[in-house]
């Protein structure tokens, strides 16, 4: 089982994170890293993890299908919501994680300057 911290999964999450949390604790090896919410500067990604030959991966979390996406762009995705062809503009998941990843970076270089 994987090092999981915090050890427990806060009430105030959603019901995906609460599902991805259950399935990385439980289906992981124990030489992986799992952070929920760790703070990187100013940020939080949903999960961060962490294995030996695996690398760094950080996921955010959503709550939607992927039938719901009308369309995407490099820096923005539009989706359906309601069933009504209401769209919503949002940054993509995609911009935002390497925000997480650049910062991550850019705390780990400057611990060792």
């Amino acid at each position: 089982m994987a090092l999981i911290i915090p050890d427990a999964i806060p009430s105030k999450a959603s019901q995906g994170e609460q599902l991805l949390f259950k399935i990385l604790s439980t289906q992981l090896p124990d030489n992986f890293i799992v952070w929920y919410e760790p703070r990187v500067k100013d940020l939080y990604p949903d999960f961060i993890i962490l294995g030996p030959d695996f690398g760094l991966l950080i996921l955010e979390v959503k709550g939607w299908y992927a039938s719901q996406v009308a369309r995407t762009l490099r820096d923005h995705f539009s989706r359906y919501t309601y069933l009504i062809l209401l769209q919503r503009e949002s940054s993509t998941e995609l911009c935002r994680c390497r925000s997480y990843w650049h910062n991550l970076f850019l705390c780990s270089v400057q611990e060792h300057i």
